[in-house]
Order: C-alpha cells, then sequence, then structure tokens
C-alpha cells in the first residue's frame, strides 16, 4: 500500500516557510543567429514554455549561450520577452549586454529573470536580442565549427511555490 505526505505549508520548526520547486521545464537550441541591428529581434527557436500549476507561484527564467563579437564596437544585449496565454509578446526583463575592448572575442553569456506571472495560463517565453552599437553580434555562437556540441544554448524555468 502506498503512502502519501500532502501538505499545503512545508516549514522549520521555527515556524520558517520554505519555498519548493513545484516543477522545471527544460529546452535546448543549437542554431545561431547574426545580428546588426539595433532593434529586438526574436532569436529564432529559442523560447520555452511553462503552464504554472499555482497563481502566485515565481518562475525562475534562465538561459545561457554563447555571444561573439566581431570588434571593440560591438556589444550584443540579450532580453526575455512572454506571452500569457497566446496573447502579444511583451518585455519582461533580462537585458544584459557583453561588451569586448579588444574585438572578436567571444563569452558564455547569461539572461535571467525572476517572474510573477499571477497566472496558471501558459507562459511562453522568448529569447529577443539586438546588436548594442550595430556591429555584428552572433548569439549562440558555435567555436570551433562544433554547431550543436558544446555550444547549445540551455533554457531552464522553474516554478517555485510561495
Amino acid at each position: 500500500m502506498a503512502s502519501y505526505a500532502k501538505f499545503d505549508i512545508w516549514q522549520n520548526t521555527a515556524g520558517i516557510a520554505y519555498t519548493v520547486p513545484i516543477q522545471m521545464v527544460t529546452a535546448t537550441y543549437s542554431g545561431e543567429t547574426s545580428l546588426t541591428t539595433q532593434s529586438d529581434t526574436f532569436l529564432t527557436g529559442l523560447e520555452i514554455s511553462i503552464t504554472p500549476k499555482f497563481s502566485n507561484s515565481k518562475l525562475y527564467v534562465y538561459s545561457t549561450m554563447d555571444i561573439r563579437n566581431v570588434s571593440n564596437t560591438d556589444g550584443g544585449v540579450t532580453f526575455w520577452y512572454k506571452s500569457v496565454g497566446g496573447g502579444a509578446y511583451s518585455y519582461v526583463s533580462g537585458s544584459t549586454c557583453f561588451y569586448y575592448a579588444t574585438g572578436n572575442a567571444h563569452r558564455r553569456h547569461v539572461t535571467d529573470v525572476i517572474d510573477l506571472p499571477g497566472t496558471t495560463s501558459t507562459i511562453t517565453y522568448r529569447i529577443y536580442a539586438r546588436s548594442w552599437s550595430g556591429g555584428t553580434s552572433t548569439f549562440n555562437y558555435a567555436t570551433l565549427g562544433l554547431t550543436g556540441k558544446e555550444q547549445v544554448c540551455k533554457m531552464i524555468i522553474y516554478e517555485i511555490a510561495q
């Protein structure tokens, strides 16, 4: 016979409530995109969806990828946008910039945000990007021609119960 423990609040003996991950969603993408535009542009394939179990949950949305800039005037910027229940996409947060002062370099780059969506409708997060200065920035850059190997973009969403 199976046993089950069900409870609404998990707390220690001092009465401090713990928040616990309810679910985790992961996705990967191995393509790369080069941009010179200074307008926010959806990086096709870089999206991840979750249907929160509770309307008061926090969502930790995370991605990591390589960004390559060709010269000392380039910089790559990434942002999280989201759509709730199939609606229009809107800016969430997570803007960060990689800028390299001596040219032709790449680095691993993290874009993350803690979101409080207040819904149990499906939410789709997308990574948008742009060039900081109009120079060439390559997002999810694959070094040494190893596309799909070590340079895979990883996206994760954790739903944290409150």
